[in-house]
């Protein structure tokens, strides 16, 4: 079950949100209409979704900003329709989407998938680059070897793999081990 982390003056909004967002596997709601409130409870329960309203006195845009490396969970920003000025700044927000109020369920929908999409791809971004360094430490570790006990490249690597499947451990791992990364 997934939560969702609401924060927004107008109690409506809360209510409708609450009412629509099970349909589509959201079941946890974390509510509330105050910027420190919205900044504890991201920060005490992780929640996998942000609904901040982007005007003050909730300040949606800065919050998400201040939150972007404490919570992983997507942000959608939601709007007052003259809220324009802020769209400008909303784009360098880390913002998976906007809703402008009030909002059709279509809307929500909408912004809920762009939102998990995004996710996604950020969870797709960061695998690979994990993937990536740990191949260029393994390629490191392999000169190294290579270097200190005279073997081939292919002599090398069945020697690093040999010791990590003995160690019962990765080849990532060893890898930084021998690199001097890890004791």
């Amino acid at each position: 079950m997934k939560t969702a982390l609401i924060c927004d003056r107008d109690s409506s909004v809360l209510e409708a949100l609450q009412r629509v967002m099970p349909q589509w596997g959201i079941g946890r709601f974390l509510l509330c209409d105050r910027r420190d409130d919205a900044r504890q409870l991201a920060l005490d329960h992780t929640p996998d979704l942000l609904l901040l309203e982007a005007a003050l006195p909730v300040a949606g845009l800065e919050l998400a900003r201040e939150l972007t490396d404490a919570v992983t969970a997507a942000v959608i920003l939601l709007m007052e329709p003259e809220g324009s000025q802020l769209v400008k700044k909303a784009v360098e927000a880390p913002a998976a989407a906007f809703l402008t109020k009030p909002f059709s369920e279509a809307a929500l929908y909408y912004a809920l998938i762009t939102a998990q999409r995004l996710a996604g791809l950020s969870d797709e971004l960061a695998r690979a680059r994990t993937g990536l360094a740990q191949r260029k430490d393994i390629e490191r570790a392999k000169g190294l070897v290579m270097t200190r006990e005279g073997l081939s490249e292919e002599q090398a690597y069945r020697r690093m793999r040999s010791q990590a499947m003995s160690r019962r451990i990765s080849l990532a791992r060893l890898a930084r081990e021998l690199l001097g990364q890890l004791p």
